[in-house]
């Protein structure tokens, strides 16, 4: 693994049922300062502040965020769009912890 993505901007497209559309945003910063990396078996896990891991099994273990977002009750998301991501290419060899089962 050699990119991490460390900012993006979400958006989110809400239609109301009366035919109203309004964009719904959220900005998710990730610092590199945030970022820790341990060794365990041979293996590399990466670890995010505020971040679990991916967990499908036999799959790279890798940070995710789940997020979640409020829309009016009467609103439907019907588009989710990554607007703007910047990454960083970090510098070594990585070899990532697969997912385990638990």
């Amino acid at each position: 693994m050699r990119h991490l993505i460390f900012w993006a901007v979400l958006s989110i497209l809400a239609s109301e049922q009366r035919g109203f559309s309004a964009n719904v945003e959220k900005v998710l910063r990730f610092r590199i300062s945030d970022v820790t990396f341990l060794k365990e078996k041979g293996y590399d896990i990466v670890q995010l502040e505020g971040c679990d891991l991916t967990s499908r099994v036999g799959f790279p273990a890798l940070p995710k965020r789940d997020v979640k977002i409020v829309l009016p009750s009467d609103a439907m998301a019907t588009k989710v769009e990554v607007i703007s991501a910047t990454q960083e290419t970090l510098p070594g060899e990585f070899n990532i912890l697969p997912a385990q089962f638990l």
